[in-house]
Order: C-alpha cells, then structure tokens, then sequence
C-alpha cells in the first residue's frame, strides 16, 4: 500500500505541478496584458480630454483639419497620435501601427511555440517516466534485460 501511495504522490508531483505552472503562466500573461491596456486607455483617455480643453485644437476640429465625420473625442486622439493631422504625423502613426500589429503577431506566436515546447517537454518526460515505471515492473516481476545487436532492447529470465 505504500508503495502506490509513493508511486501516486510521485506521479501527482511529476506530471501536476508542471500543468498547473503552465495555467499561471497563462494567467500571469493574460494579467500582464490588461495591466498594459488599463495603463494605455487611461493615458490617452488623459490625452484625449487635454485636447478637448484645448481651444486652439478645437478650432483646428471646427475647421476640418483632419477630415469630415470625426466626433470631438475622434479628433482630440486623432490630433494627438498625428502630431496635428499632418502628413509627416499621418504616415509615422500608420507606420508605428503596423510595426506594433507585427511585433504583437510576432509575440504571440513566441508564446505559442513556448507552450508547444512545453507540452512536448512534459509528454517525453511522461513517456519516460512511463518506461521506468515499465522497466521497473518487469524488473520486480524477475525478468532481466540486455540489448540485441541492433540496438533493441531484449528481455529474459
């Protein structure tokens, strides 16, 4: 009876904690990005209600400055994140967009192929721990083993 409750406790120790880690990684990833979107929407939220109390940005909206169809809440972050509408401003925030779309694809497949690397991980290591348990079990049931010529494992008694 001890010895299941060891092998049990063994297994439990081996295959367990590395699931559970794996799910707070998750979870520490999925935390760290709201943090980083809590952050971003409260600074341009503060960038967007400074240039709605600006009068000379909301003379530039009343004039068209950056096109037809924007609310004042679209142009207050649309000034902002332009550099005021300008073509040198439009051209780096559509760059700057693009560049942050690729190096988030790129991040998440990172983490997409760490995960996969760790699945893999864990499954050799069960398979391992597998073979001993198996080794194991024939060992105690008598059975000796030695290797063929090719390489393969052979057993007898």
């Amino acid at each position: 009876m001890i010895k299941v409750t060891c092998t049990a406790l063994a297994v439990t120790m081996v295959v367990g904690i590395p699931q559970v880690r794996a799910q707070d990684l998750t979870a520490w990833y999925n935390n760290q990005v709201a943090q980083q979107n809590a952050y971003f929407n409260q600074m341009q939220a503060g960038m967007v209600q400074s240039n709605l109390n600006n009068p000379q940005v909301m003379a530039a909206y009343r004039a068209g400055a950056c096109g037809p169809g924007l609310s004042p809440q679209q142009f207050a972050y649309k000034w902002a994140a332009t550099g005021g509408c300008t073509v040198q401003g439009m051209q780096a925030y559509m760059n700057n967009r693009d560049q942050n779309a690729a190096r988030d694809q790129a991040s998440w497949q990172g983490y997409q192929q760490a995960q996969m690397a760790r699945a893999q991980a864990m499954q050799a290591q069960q398979q391992g721990f597998s073979g001993n348990q198996y080794q194991s079990g024939m060992q105690l049931g008598g059975w000796r083993y030695g290797y063929a010529p090719n390489g393969q494992v052979v057993w007898y008694r």
